[in-house]
């Protein structure tokens, strides 16, 4: 990520298949907000691979918002038996 601030810092705008190649290797990587502001300074928005990498990351974020709401609540009504209940 630092490279990616120094380039923009300097004024060099890399090409499209370069942004969305270090991107995905951003999501492979967990971690999607270093994605999506690769992305977004992306000046060809309506290319394929450019809307594939946004539709991933929203994806990616909602699917984390759901597992920390699930968290957070701990559904008490679950199917699954807690471990504690099995154990003792």
């Amino acid at each position: 990520m630092d490279v990616w601030k120094e380039l923009k810092e300097v004024g060099h705008i890399p090409m499209r298949r370069a942004v969305t190649f270090a991107a995905g290797l951003a999501l492979n990587q967990n971690a999607p907000h270093v994605a999506f502001e690769m992305i977004s300074g992306v000046q060809q928005q309506n290319y394929v691979s450019v809307r594939n990498l946004k539709v991933c990351i929203t994806f990616m974020y909602s699917a984390l918002v759901v597992r920390r709401i699930r968290m957070y609540l701990k559904l008490s009504d679950s199917p699954k038996p807690s471990l504690c209940t099995t154990m003792l």
